[in-house]
This record gives structure tokens, C-alpha cells and sequence, in this order.
């Protein structure tokens, strides 16, 4: 080559091949948008769950406190009592792990940024 633009020209790929790049990206960028969608849905799906064990288990447990509290008196406290103890390790192990994805969250901002 005589000139740098024939150069430039000489060193870049064939058609097909530019092509054929072009066509996997397209792929590669439509392949994670159904993966983010994807992802979406179920986390959607786990929030929803976990709402649903939420509302049995304190529908539950306000079955178990009425009997209870129509006339067993201490009796009743006692199970108050335990069952907040039952209740608030699982609130504070959700709480944990909420903790822990958002200190995640943040060391991969870090990390990108």
C-alpha cells in the first residue's frame, strides 16, 4: 500500500465478517434484555411469595392468639411472648440479608466505578 488510508483499508475485516459481528451483537444485546427480564420476573415472583408466607403466617399466628386471649389470661402471655420470640428471628434474618445484598450492591458500584 502506497497510502495510509489504503493501509487502514487493508487491515479492516471483510464484509461477512463485519456483518457477522454486527448480527451477534444484535443477539448478544437481545439475549440480556429477556435475561434482565427474566431476572425481573422472578424477583417478582419471590416478592410476591414471600408476601403470601407473611400474610399466612401472621394469619396463623393470630389464630393461635385468640383462643388465647378469650380466657387463659397468663397463659395467653406466655404465648404472646413466644411467639414474638418465633417472629422476630425471621423478620431479623430478613433484615440481615437485606443488609448484606445492599453492602453487595455497593462494593459492585465501587468496583464499576
Amino acid at each position: 500500500p502506497n497510502s495510509l488510508i489504503s493501509l487502514v483499508k487493508a487491515c479492516e475485516p471483510p464484509p461477512e465478517e463485519r456483518r457477522e459481528i454486527k448480527e451477534l451483537r444484535g443477539r448478544n444485546e437481545e439475549l440480556e434484555a429477556k435475561l434482565l427480564e427474566r431476572d425481573t420476573a422472578h424477583d417478582r415472583s419471590v416478592r410476591a411469595l414471600r408476601a403470601q408466607y407473611d400474610h399466612l403466617r401472621f394469619k396463623y399466628e393470630r389464630r393461635l392468639e385468640t383462643p388465647l386471649a378469650q380466657g387463659l389470661g397468663a397463659v395467653a402471655s406466655v404465648r404472646e411472648e413466644d411467639a414474638c420470640r418465633r417472629v422476630a428471628p425471621d423478620r431479623e434474618a430478613v433484615l440481615i440479608d437485606r443488609v448484606q445484598r445492599l453492602e453487595r450492591l455497593v462494593e459492585q458500584t465501587k468496583s464499576y466505578y
